[in-house]
């Protein structure tokens, strides 16, 4: 299963970026024999809710993937900023 490498890429990256691991938040939902488990991860002070699942090891999956991709959109956005402008925007807004 593909997603899982997301959980492996957010754990690596805090870890090189010096920061806590991602932190990981499961709720089930959902009668008994139909649950759903929906998964918040945290890191860098930031949280990202992935898709709703049946099993809570495919809610973290998700999640990560979802944190990942914003992640990865974020530094290309950056990215984009310093080639255009030659400077990391600033994080204060000004």
């Amino acid at each position: 299963d593909e997603t899982g490498v997301y959980k492996n890429l957010l754990q690596e990256t805090a870890h090189r970026a010096g920061l806590n691991l991602p932190v990981y938040t499961t709720v089930r939902s959902g009668p008994g024999h139909l649950p759903v488990f929906t998964c918040t991860v945290e890191l860098a002070g930031m949280s990202f809710n992935g898709d709703p699942a049946r099993t809570k090891k495919q809610a973290e999956k998700n999640a990560a993937m979802t944190a990942w991709s914003a992640l990865k959109l974020c530094m290309s956005l950056i990215e984009v900023n310093f080639i255009f402008h030659g400077q990391f925007p600033r994080l204060d807004g000004q």
